[in-house]
């Protein structure tokens, strides 16, 4: 087991994966609840988690509500995305062309505490 400022390179890999799954839903406009991996035993932000703490999220609008918030506080993150028809592509040069073609853009994403998950009174959401 590698250890890296107290927590272990597994934890982070777990943070890694939310922080991934969350990116990828929040990108294609999802909403709703979020299933999300929590980190293992250690700690983040100068906050420590128990071992197999259950990361909830929820997305409303361009906002993610996270329980518990593993960072210091709100955040937004503007990602640089290009939009593209939802179709089957024919290959690599047809998806290539679709991908030049698009202008880039930048959606914006809030991370914020969920202040009802934290309550307790969304634990179904």
């Amino acid at each position: 087991e590698q250890r890296a400022g107290g927590r272990t390179v597994a934890a982070d890999y777990r943070l890694l994966g939310a922080a991934d799954a969350i990116s990828l839903a929040a990108c294609a406009g999802a909403s709703g609840s979020l299933a999300l991996p929590g980190p293992t035993a250690g700690t983040s932000a100068g906050r420590t988690f128990p071992p197999h703490l259950g990361l909830r999220g929820r997305i409303e609008g361009a906002t993610v509500r996270l329980a518990p918030l593993p960072l210091a506080g709100a955040t937004t993150f503007a990602v640089p995305c290009r939009r593209i028809p939802l179709r089957p592509y024919r290959g690599d040069a047809d998806l290539g062309g679709e991908l030049a073609a698009a202008r880039w853009e930048e959606l914006r994403v809030r991370l914020a505490a969920d202040e009802d998950a934290a309550d307790g009174d969304a634990e179904d959401r």
